[in-house]
């Protein structure tokens, strides 16, 4: 039994589709004292599961925002990889769906993981030179106000 391309079946069969191969590599981050980062990647129906802990010390106060910039400098780390993993060094951003998905086939999944373990050591070494600075006064934007140079001291 075939569902016709419009039909819902179709497209709830096509968002799996999608939905599954999304999730060939995943990639997961458990905020606390000691971050923990999961990682899952499905290669020829063998899962591979690996964990990091990032056990940077950061600030004494949590305050709303920091997860938000985790997120950013996550993505920030990810697209560099995955900018520095292009072999012919074009735009990675490509709207070719032949182009794109070659880029990500060489990704290599030990650099993502060693990049977003670094977003995590990073935020929290800035959220503590923050603390340090403005102690329970500070807010996310005094962490992000410590980014830059703290990347600059841990690279």
């Amino acid at each position: 039994l075939t569902a016709w391309p419009d039909s819902p079946e179709h497209r709830i069969s096509s968002d799996m589709t999608a939905f599954e191969r999304a999730m060939e590599s995943v990639v997961i981050v458990k905020k606390g004292a000691v971050d923990v980062i999961f990682s899952t990647t499905l290669e020829a129906l063998h899962v591979n599961r690996r964990s990091m802990l990032c056990e940077e010390k950061g600030g004494l106060k949590r305050s709303g925002g920091i997860g938000d910039i985790l997120s950013g400098c996550i993505g920030t780390f990810v697209a560099w990889n995955r900018i520095l993993s292009t072999p012919d060094k074009t735009s990675p951003l490509a709207t070719d769906g032949v182009k794109e998905k070659s880029n990500l086939a060489n990704t290599n999944h030990d650099d993502l993981l060693l990049g977003v373990w670094s977003a995590c050591a990073i935020t929290k070494r800035a959220t503590r030179r923050a603390f340090e600075k403005r102690r329970r006064g500070m807010t996310a934007p005094d962490v992000l106000t410590e980014l830059s140079s703290t990347v600059d001291e841990m690279t």
